[in-house]
């Protein structure tokens, strides 16, 4: 089993994440879950390292409020998020 401890809330990192997707041009383009946590560049993000389930969490409040299209997989756990802006 796991536990996740949230030091931010799901809404906090939904935010930075969109954020994010504005200020560096990926608005209407789709992103792997994946990439959007795990990659070099954004070390200096909220959401950097933050494990794969809550930034899913956070893109699905994305999805929830027309932000964003997540992209769910069942043959891998490679995920895709579409970004947009409102």
């Amino acid at each position: 089993e796991r536990v996740f401890v949230y030091w931010r809330s799901i809404q906090e990192l939904a935010q930075a994440i969109h954020n994010w997707a504005d200020t560096t041009g990926r608005i209407g383009s789709v992103e792997t879950v994946l990439d959007v946590c795990d990659d070099s560049d954004n070390k200096k993000e909220i959401f950097y390292k933050v494990p794969v389930e809550i930034v899913l969490k956070a893109c699905a409040a994305l999805q929830e409020v027309g932000k964003a299209q997540v992209f769910y997989s069942d043959n891998t756990d490679t995920h895709g998020v579409k970004f947009f802006s409102i």
